[in-house]
């Protein structure tokens, strides 16, 4: 009787492990033609990925159906999507530098995001009206009247920040 459900089962689990995609690639500069670590590549839409190694590679192994979208992601770059239709074996993807602004710079005690009104320690912000209607003369000047910023001196046209 189990000799009679083995084959069966057999075929079945063997067909899983064969469905299974595998997709090669190099992620570079665009402009340096360097390989890029730690690129997040991931499947669009779904919580499969992985990430490039020390010299830019990465493999991915998928069950997901063709076709699919893939996603390139690395902070400083722009996020750049392929459409998979086949399985790909040497891709290579050239990513953009891009330059991101970010709203304001928190500096605080906690070890956890909080609203600067609910929060037990004092929290100072410094969001991009506060650098434009500031006296200082830079951007470090100002962060320089901070609490819990503390910047060294070390010659005149150096200084470094501890926080």
């Amino acid at each position: 009787m189990l000799k009679r459900y083995f084959l069966p089962l057999l075929l079945i689990f063997s067909n899983q492990v064969i469905a299974q995609i595998q997709i090669r690639g190099s992620i570079k500069d665009a402009i340096s033609s360097k390989p890029l670590i730690g690129v997040s590549v991931m499947v669009k839409g779904k919580q499969i990925g992985t990430i490039t190694d020390k010299h830019g590679d990465f493999q991915l192994s998928t069950s997901q159906p063709l076709p699919f979208r893939l996603s390139f992601s690395s902070i400083g770059y722009k996020t750049q999507e392929l459409g998979v239709n086949e399985t790909k074996k040497n891709l290579l993807i050239l990513l953009q530098e891009t330059a991101t602004l970010t709203p304001e710079v928190v500096v605080s005690a906690s070890r956890m995001e909080e609203s600067s009104l609910t929060a037990p320690t004092t929290i100072e912000t410094m969001n991009v009206k506060t650098i434009r209607e500031s006296t200082a003369l830079n951007f470090y000047d100002e962060i320089r009247n901070l609490k819990g910023v503390d910047f060294t001196t070390n010659s005149v046209f150096f200084s470094s920040v501890n926080i």
